[in-house]
């Protein structure tokens, strides 16, 4: 039932989830509002929308229920869509905007994750990152 379930079995992996959900829904409205803002509408600047504070994104009750049921909701970024310049391209890239942080967000972590174990076991040349290869892989010769 929701993050609520894991929350009360396990706390440590409800806040590694929970974190990184909740800063993927403000980077998501975020998105929105800094493509708004490029495009030449103001709005959400000047409401206060384009930060990472996640109070200024977050709705309550959407917050609960994503928690509870598994979907939320936060508050939507304004945007006047008639102070857009080029008013169509404007509107696709404003909506397109919200979805981009959000299919990318899994691929960061797994490429700092990549990095760190690449640095760290001292491989050079061609590397694979999301399988280990023993081919592909070679350690430093020096």
């Amino acid at each position: 039932m929701g993050l609520l379930n894991l929350l009360l079995t396990d706390p440590v992996t409800f806040l590694l989830l929970a974190i990184p959900l909740l800063y993927s829904i403000i980077i998501h409205e975020l998105a929105h509002g800094w493509v708004a803002y490029r495009m030449g509408d103001p709005t959400a600047k000047y409401l206060g929308r384009l930060t990472l504070n996640p109070l200024k994104h977050l709705d309550p009750l959407g917050t609960v229920m994503l928690f509870i049921f598994g979907f939320g909701w936060a508050k939507p970024v304004p945007v006047d869509f008639t102070r857009l310049g080029h008013s169509r391209l404007g509107l696709v890239l404003v909506s397109a905007a919200g979805s981009s942080p959000t299919r990318s967000s899994p691929f960061w972590p797994s490429c700092c994750f990549a990095f760190y174990r690449r640095r760290r076991r001292g491989l050079s040349g061609r590397c694979c990152i999301f399988w280990r290869r023993s081919t592909s892989c070679s350690r430093r010769s020096t």
